[in-house]
């Protein structure tokens, strides 16, 4: 029986949650999908140790560069998937293929900053990726998003979004994770970790600790923040 084939497009997996979302998707699919073959186009060699007879995987380092990648997924990643014979090509970062040539195309829609306030937007040009994305769904029979509320509140931008819109919760396997010193403590932890981009807004996160506390008798519940401030003078408001 002859193996379908599925592109998807990781050139834009910059961040350790990017890169970790694909190597979930891969890891699925090593275990759920074995009438597929997959191929895997990435910027950077964070995939290599998968590469196999079933899941080819690609690094050009090229499209680390901004306007290359646009090139890449919104125009030539159509033609080499055309070629490849891909029944299914998927763009997981808000950008895809601006036509299709018989495959079907999903677009992840993860990233919200066109639609957040002023003094929240991280982008660089947040209006040119809100209309290349918005270009980008027109060939897309599926949109993807992370959560119902960002299915509701970003996808009311998108064309026939409650028709083609659905959400799929990105979670964690538990079994990836180890613990590798002992942490003995009396105290209850809530832990947060992810890149500290002003838009993820950790703020809110304080302030209904400091609530949840007010209403705790005893001991009070402890914040853990473990990621990487992307701007100086982000993590200066949150320290002061």
């Amino acid at each position: 029986m002859k193996k379908k084939i599925i592109v998807i497009d990781a050139t834009g997996a910059n961040t350790f949650g990017a890169k970790y979302n694909i190597k979930s998707l891969l890891i699925y699919f090593i275990k759920n999908y074995k009438n597929h073959k997959l191929i895997i186009y990435s910027s950077e060699p964070f995939l290599s140790e998968y590469d196999t007879n079933d899941i080819y995987i690609k690094n050009i380092s090229a499209l680390k560069n901004l306007y290359l990648r646009l090139v890449w997924t919104t125009i030539l990643l159509p033609v080499f998937s055309f070629f490849n014979k891909a029944e299914v090509v998927y763009s997981p970062f808000d950008i895809g293929p601006f036509f299709s040539l018989g495959n079907k195309i999903v677009l992840g829609i993860k990233n919200p900053n066109y639609v957040l306030p002023q003094n929240l937007v991280t982008l660089r040009y947040p209006k040119i990726h809100k209309v290349v994305s918005y270009i980008s769904s027109f060939s897309a029979k599926k949109y993807l998003y992370p959560s119902n509320y960002a299915f509701n509140y970003v996808g009311k931008f998108y064309p026939k979004n409650n028709l083609k819109g659905g959400f799929v919760h990105h979670g964690i396997d538990l079994s990836d994770w180890t613990i590798k010193y002992d942490f003995l403590s009396s105290h209850k932890y809530i832990f947060f970790c992810s890149v500290l981009y002003k838009f993820k807004n950790i703020e809110v996160l304080f302030k209904a600790l400091k609530i949840i506390n007010e209403k705790i008798e005893g001991k009070k519940l402890h914040l853990i923040i473990c990621g990487k401030f992307v701007s100086e003078q982000y993590r200066k408001e949150i320290n002061n």
